[in-house]
């Protein structure tokens, strides 16, 4: 979506430079009509800012996975002062099926980290490590195999 819009972008800027009787190869007049873009692209609203020439903020939906169907919960929209848009009647479905946010079950004394994917992490996972470790050691082979190959061909060619 965003690749599209920047084309777009430049496309209808091209277009109204040559309209106007501008010559869309100076850079100045270039940068200075880019920054007067102002359309809602696929990826919603496109304006650049002047000060810094980002892009304006980019809002996003926001989707749930329910039954097997994905289901629009809400918008949200970076320039709206309510910053979310909640579809009316639709509830969240949280991963066990229940309507109401789960515990945070790595919160209390027995774990020392505020999140789960630290706690996680703090110890090796030896299949993980196996894995890691054979995938290494059959690149480095082949590595090793296709450079060997390489050196008996070239040295047959006289390299």
């Amino acid at each position: 979506m965003y690749a599209y819009d920047t084309v777009y972008m430049f496309a209808w800027t091209i277009d109204s430079m040559i309209e106007r009787g501008e010559d869309f190869n100076n850079g100045t007049d270039m940068t200075d009509s880019l920054r007067a873009v102002d359309f809602t692209g696929a990826s919603g609203k496109v304006k650049i800012f002047e000060g810094t020439n980002d892009r304006s903020a980019i809002g996003y939906s926001i989707v749930n996975m329910q039954d097997g169907v994905v289901v629009h919960i809400a918008d949200y929209d970076p320039l709206n002062p309510n910053i979310f848009t909640f579809t009316e009647g639709v509830e969240i479905e949280w991963g066990d099926g229940a309507s109401s946010e789960p515990e945070d079950e790595w919160s209390g004394e027995e774990y020392p980290y505020d999140c789960p994917f630290a706690y996680h992490m703090s110890s090796i996972y030896v299949p993980g490590l196996i894995t890691v470790v054979a995938l290494g050691t059959g690149l480095l082979g082949l590595t090793l195999f296709l450079s060997w190959f390489s050196f008996k061909k070239w040295k047959q060619v006289g390299i």
